[in-house]
């Protein structure tokens, strides 16, 4: 039998939307994050974060910050005796200056 997943969105959601995390400064948890995937786990459920980071696109953000921002999330987490299941990212955007992120 398939374990049963929630995916959560990362900004306004696990984290407070504070614009593009171009920095690692600007990853906070939101105080009942921890809780809600507490709770998630308990009842049985896989918990994934998935996130549209079109700043990578855009060329605001780099790659190594958005996967640093994962592993912090992840940390902050394991801190409290929690985890994240896994961490998805999309960069991409239709009109992006950056042509690899197209």
């Amino acid at each position: 039998m398939a374990t049963p997943a929630a995916f959560l969105d990362r900004d306004g959601t696990l984290i407070e939307d504070v614009g593009y995390v171009d920095r690692l400064e600007r990853v906070r948890l939101y105080p009942w994050s921890v809780e809600a995937v507490r709770l998630l786990h308990r009842v049985g459920y896989a918990v994934v974060v998935v996130t549209n980071q079109a700043g990578v696109a855009r060329g605001m953000v780099k790659v190594e910050v958005e996967l640093a921002a994962s592993d912090l999330i992840q940390q902050r987490m394991a801190e409290v005796g929690e985890r994240m299941d896994g961490h998805n990212y999309c960069p991409h955007l239709e009109e992006a200056p950056v042509a690899t992120y197209r």
